[in-house]
């Protein structure tokens, strides 16, 4: 978390880390689904009292919560054991390419 914040990167680092950790996959999705919510809980609990949340946020963050909703309970559908032992290939494969585009679309501009 402290990295995280520090070098202002979001959950690929996260993610990353708890690859590293050789955990059960539904241990390593799990525990990246709480570290996202509770971080960015903190996150918007921060900025409201300091006054960095706008009407805009709010409705930005009411417009994305259902989608978001969404998108774990579809996962928690498609997460199936058989396939565990694919998964932390295909999320080191994901991270490796989402870092290398981001590195050629930096280096591009």
């Amino acid at each position: 978390g402290t990295v995280t914040g520090l070098a202002s990167v979001g959950g690929m680092v996260t993610a990353l880390y708890l690859l590293a950790r050789q955990l059960p996959a539904r241990v390593t999705r799990s525990s990246m689904i709480l570290l996202v919510f509770f971080g960015g809980t903190l996150a918007v609990l921060w900025q409201l009292v300091f006054g960095m949340v706008t009407l805009t946020a709010v409705a930005r963050m009411a417009a994305f919560a259902l989608p978001c909703l969404a998108g774990v309970l579809l996962g928690r559908r498609l997460f199936l054991p058989q396939y565990e032992r694919y998964y932390r290939p295909f999320c080191l494969v994901l991270l490796v390419g989402l870092a290398g585009f981001g590195l050629i679309r930096r280096i591009a501009t």
